[in-house]
């Protein structure tokens, strides 16, 4: 943990350095960090192991002083409390020294534990600095501490949602942030134009990525513009805030569906099945391509492509593919109020599902087919959403035959109310 302090300066005398960089009167500011890790224990005191922890303190005038910790301690005891932060002795000339010291009564509760908090009063509390002159003359600075707070672990984020407005141009999104190995899905969440159409990403950088509306090689190309979310995760595992797993990675494939699955093994077993979500990110082979899914269980899934029906008993260019898998359920993480599920018996008529819950805007959803119940390339085609619903249908292209009736799929869908960063942790193995 990390606090930062205020301090008014009592005496300063500090002549062989200026004293006038921390003049009586004035505000001294500090900042001092520590862990909960107990290294020895004498009488009521325990000592704190200081790890890489600095001890630093500054005035507005130039004074500015960071070492590192020397030793952390608390002593609980029936006449009050004390806690002590010391800095290292620095090296000479100067052998410059930080202390802060405080007492107050029953602050820490009986506890041996190092405070998350501090009282707002104290016996006395203090922050002392000092230094040894060349005339062995100990230079001083006493100051009067007034407030302690906590600073705010800074927040971390392991992704972020978004919606973009795409015909079949190439559109370039800048992402809120960089990422080293970040995970792209989108998906049509309108039906503008009635030609069967899906998303192509050709590429994912670290802050941006590219995508566009992809027809099939049948149709002209030319896509009115419709609505695609998106979703963006950091490959590897992690966990949100309400202890959601969530798990990212990439692996590459030239394989259609008419020759068989990749078996994709998720790094970490779920508790229970995950929704998963995968899409091409590449744009290395021009034809119409799309992925399909099968067999997912705790521990992994069977993701595959498809290319048009009329070109699917062929092959195609090796892609990079994405995907990204988490448990179901709803919460918010980060800037992002989610929900994730599934819902079975979605064919090519559009279904109204039905999310359990209402959300303060409409719905922003990413669907996909998690079956492959129909073996005709398809894909998941949203075409309308409310705070409580959405509508999604399975689409078929008619590139071979006209007939796009499809067999009933189950869908994987993750639905956000508005975009921002999806906050998270890194899954920790061992918990």
């Amino acid at each position: 943990m990390q606090f930062e302090f205020t301090a008014t300066i009592d005496s300063s005398y500090l002549t062989t350095f200026n004293d006038v960089l921390a003049p009586v009167g004035s505000t001294l500011f500090g900042t001092f960090s520590y862990d909960q890790d107990v290294s020895t224990q004498s009488g009521p005191s325990h000592y704190f192991d200081a790890g890489a922890f600095e001890l630093s303190v500054y005035t507005d005038e130039g004074f500015e002083l960071s070492l590192f910790n020397r030793v952390t301690n608390v002593a609980p005891t029936d006449s009050g409390d004390s806690f002590t932060v010391q800095s290292h002795i620095s090296e000479a000339p100067n052998d410059w020294h930080i202390v802060v010291d405080l007492f107050a009564q029953d602050f820490l509760n009986g506890s041996n534990d190092l405070p998350t908090s501090f009282p707002d009063a104290y016996d006395f509390a203090y922050v002392q600095v000092y230094f040894t002159d060349e005339f062995e003359w100990v230079q001083s600075m006493e100051a009067t501490i007034e407030t302690i707070v906590p600073v705010a672990e800074p927040a971390n984020y392991i992704g972020e949602t978004g919606t973009v407005s795409l015909n079949h141009l190439e559109t370039t999104v800048t992402l809120q942030q960089s990422y080293e190995n970040p995970v792209a899905m989108a998906f049509v969440a309108t039906e503008n134009g009635a030609q069967a159409v899906n998303v192509r990403i050709s590429e994912v950088s670290d802050d941006a990525f590219t995508l566009q509306l992809q027809e099939t090689g049948d149709l002209d190309g030319w896509h009115l513009f419709e609505t695609v979310n998106y979703v963006i995760v950091e490959a590897g595992t992690w966990v949100l805030p309400d202890g959601t797993v969530v798990q990212a990675g990439t692996f590459q494939s030239d394989q259609l569906s008419t020759q068989g699955f990749d078996a994709v093994a998720f790094d970490t077993e779920f508790d229970d099945t995950p929704m998963v979500f995968s899409q091409v990110q590449t744009f290395n082979g021009q034809d119409f391509v799309t992925t399909r899914q099968t067999g997912t269980d705790t521990t992994g899934v069977q993701i595959t492509m498809q290319e048009e029906e009329a070109r699917n008993d062929g092959g195609h260019v090796q892609e990079t593919i994405g995907w990204i898998a988490m448990e179901a359920g709803s919460g918010t993480a980060g800037d992002v109020t989610w929900a994730a599920g599934q819902t079975s018996g979605i064919d090519h008529t559009t279904t109204s599902v039905d999310l359990g819950a209402s959300f303060d805007a409409d719905a922003n959803v990413i669907a996909m087919l998690s079956s492959f119940v129909g073996g005709d390339p398809a894909w998941a085609r949203g075409s309308d959403s409310s705070q409580t619903a959405f509508d999604v249908s399975v689409e078929e292209d008619v590139s071979s035959d006209p007939e796009t009736w499809h067999f009933e799929e189950t869908v994987d869908y993750f639905v956000f109310e508005d975009a921002g960063l999806l906050g998270g942790s890194a899954y920790d193995l061992l918990g």
